[in-house]
């Protein structure tokens, strides 16, 4: 008897039927084998936070230092391989810049700093290699997260990123652009924030609000002032009417010879704005003299950084301004603006039609404290590495 064979009809639905599953199936073991994949740099990335650990307690509780640490804790180089990532390089994890050298007992936060995490190391050679200092190297390779290990040695996937700031103490108030999108959508006009440790402050409420951007300088989140009528201001309120730090890195992008970046109360107050001949501005109006830093060329389109530190107990009171590595001084009493206006960052005293900046601001700082001229230059370099500069 002659065996019938299978009509172009069935064949066709069959393969039909196989298609399906195999759509169906093949993204289950997709995510069997990458899951298999997280457990292996869960189980990596544990062994060298014990590691480091180790390090650390045969060291006089010291973290190892960011041109030693994976010298100095010899683990075995299979375990230095994300298998999600491959053998290629032969390193795939970073350790936190942040922790070179730090004794364990400055650090606050066992369980929620991160030590090491998926990322990139720099193509800068001059640098420590597969060290983390910004958070353009983090590499969200597993699920759209990155596998990280924390100081108290236990591992996680995770999408918190890591904080590369030096010196918390006397930290009193800090924005920083890239964490606002942990909370706020890029094009957000922001009004209030509230986290980065003690950050809590407000913009005027008789003016607009800067807005959110993804990149802004050199690649990196920061908020955009959009200058002209209804120019958007920040208001740090409540500045200590003793000493202080406040350090920033922003970008002018408008040709002002009158644009007011920083500014205080007119009668009793500071400034610093964007001055004639291509120069930054620094003023000092009670009591004391206003002067200009030496010209630094090319301003606009060009990121920098600004440290403004006042130190109430010199006589007289002294005030410091540092733009890109050049730092002039001037001297003013200032009894109370600070403690009744705060500064504005913007526009002049809040005035929304005066002296409107024009550009970004990535990050500010503010210190209850005038830092030393060391701790002022710790803080410089990490807004280097943080922004590239």
């Amino acid at each position: 008897m002659k065996s019938k064979g299978f009509t172009l009809i069935e064949l066709l639905v069959v393969i039909s039927i196989i298609a399906v599953l195999a759509a169906i199936l093949f993204p289950v073991f997709a995510r069997a084998r990458e899951k298999a994949r997280q457990n292996t740099c869960l189980s990596n990335q544990r062994q060298i936070g014990v590691a480091i650990q180790m390090f650390t307690q045969d060291h006089e509780e010291s973290l190892p230092l960011n041109t030693t640490v994976w010298k100095d804790i010899n683990v075995d180089p299979n375990i230095l391989v994300c298998p999600t990532k491959g053998k290629i390089p032969t390193n795939g994890y970073l350790y936190n810049n942040a922790l070179s050298g730090k004794s364990v007992g400055d650090i606050a936060d066992f369980s929620g700093t991160l030590m090491t995490m998926d990322g990139l190391s720099l193509s800068d050679t001059t640098k420590p290699q597969n060290v983390c200092f910004n958070t353009t190297q983090l590499e969200p390779r597993h699920s759209s997260k990155w596998i990280a290990s924390y100081v108290d040695g236990h591992a996680a996937l995770t999408a918190d990123q890591p904080s590369f700031l030096p010196i918390t103490s006397y930290l009193m108030s800090w924005l920083q652009a890239s964490a606002l999108l942990k909370t706020y959508q890029a094009g957000a006009n922001i009004a209030t924030w509230t986290g980065n440790l003690k950050t809590i402050s407000a913009t005027s409420s008789t003016v607009a609000t800067p807005v959110l951007q993804t990149s802004g300088i050199n690649g990196q989140p920061a908020l955009y002032f959009s200058g002209g009528g209804g120019c958007p201001t920040l208001n740090f309120p409540y500045l200590p009417l003793g000493e202080f730090t406040l350090c920033a890195v922003f970008q002018d992008d408008a040709s002002d010879s009158s644009c007011r970046i920083f500014s205080n109360n007119d009668n009793e107050g500071m400034g610093f704005n964007e001055g004639p001949a291509g120069t930054f501005q620094f003023g000092i109006n009670k009591n004391g003299t206003a002067v200009l830093t030496p010209p630094v060329t090319g301003i606009v389109g060009k990121p920098h950084i600004v440290v403004l530190r006042r130190n109430p107990a010199k006589t007289p009171p002294t005030h410091w301004c540092y733009v890109d590595g050049t730092e002039t001084s001037a001297t003013g009493g200032m009894s109370t603006p600070f403690v009744n206006n705060g500064i504005w960052i913007g526009t002049y005293c809040g005035n929304n039609n005066y002296m409107q900046f024009k550009g970004y601001f990535a990050e500010i700082l503010l210190y209850s404290k005038s830092l030393t001229d060391a701790d002022r230059d710790t803080v410089v370099q990490y807004l280097k590495d943080q922004y590239s500069l």
